[in-house]
């Protein structure tokens, strides 16, 4: 798993988009990695305050498959591999999980399923 931890953030997040590899590959297509995005707590100070912000902290997850499926095309015909890079964004502020000046946002990304995924990109936005 990767876990990245913004501290303190200076801007608004209310929204989280992502740009993955997508492909007919055998290399690649295996992958599923799952997304989780912590907003509204504060993560990087002492146990204590930790523990007390994990009672307001939002938790929004989902996956994404790195498997492209075209139509019409055999797995394992001739004509080469297809990839495409896939982009996937989620508003935060929908389901009220938007992120407020001061507080942390941590993004947790575990590979569930394969040996590889591949990320092109991260973007927390205002």
């Amino acid at each position: 798993a990767l876990t990245l931890l913004f501290r303190n953030i200076t801007r608004p997040v209310r929204r989280f988009d992502v740009v993955t590899l997508r492909s007919t590959s055998s290399l690649w297509k295996d992958g599923l990695a799952k997304f989780v995005i912590v907003t509204g707590g504060d993560f990087s100070h002492g146990s204590e305050i930790a523990e007390a912000s994990s009672r307001s902290a939002r938790e929004t997850s989902f996956e994404i498959s790195a498997e492209l499926i075209v139509e019409g095309r055999r797995t394992s015909g001739s004509g080469g591999d297809q990839h495409i890079s896939y982009h996937f964004g989620l508003d935060l502020e929908d389901g009220q999980n938007s992120a407020d000046l001061g507080t942390d946002v941590l993004v947790r990304i575990i590979l569930t399923n394969g040996s590889k995924f591949k990320i092109l990109g991260l973007m927390l936005c205002e």
